[in-house]
């Protein structure tokens, strides 16, 4: 089983299995027999991502080493990454204002991140969620981290800095 989501830009999910297992889930499973079928381009597009995903394995292991030494980083400078093992690292700030003046003020300097706040996260746990790709550099990681120093700097101390 895979879903289909935001890593191969597309939508629904897959099972592969037995004859058996497939007939079972299509005339069984109440949520794809009454839901409408996804448009047939939606499978090719998938394919086509399956086919360029499957082989890269160093990609991922890279992305994963960089994403692991980018979170260190911030925790060695006092932020909480909430102990993220993942591509997606979350700064956690914990107010909501000022998670979403932190947000702005990267994206002003030219990173998309997102504030995440309530209902996605508990109360006064709003966070950033910095989301890294391959194609990240450590000279941008570096300007990503000053961003954030300065936002901090001018703005408050580490509000949910690691206890």
């Amino acid at each position: 089983m895979h879903t289909c989501g935001k890593a191969l830009a597309g939508a629904g999910a897959f099972v592969c299995g037995s004859e058996l297992l497939k007939q079972t889930l299509l005339n069984r499973a109440r949520t794809q027999i009454f839901s409408t079928a996804q448009p047939p381009y939606l499978a090719g597009q998938i394919r086509a991502a399956l086919r360029l995903a499957i082989p890269m394995d160093a990609e991922r292991e890279r992305l994963l080493e960089t994403s692991r030494n980018f979170a260190a980083a911030l925790r060695a400078a006092g932020w909480n990454t909430a102990g993220s093992a993942s591509q997606i690292v979350p700064v956690i700030i914990g107010d909501n204002e000022a998670a979403l003046a932190a947000a702005a003020h990267l994206n002003e300097a030219g990173f998309a991140v997102r504030a995440i706040r309530p209902p996605s996260v508990p109360e006064g746990q709003a966070r950033l969620r910095l989301s890294l790709t391959t194609e990240i550099s450590d000279d941008s990681l570096g300007k990503l981290c000053a961003a954030l120093e300065q936002w901090s700097a001018r703005n408050q101390p580490r509000a949910a800095a690691v206890a």
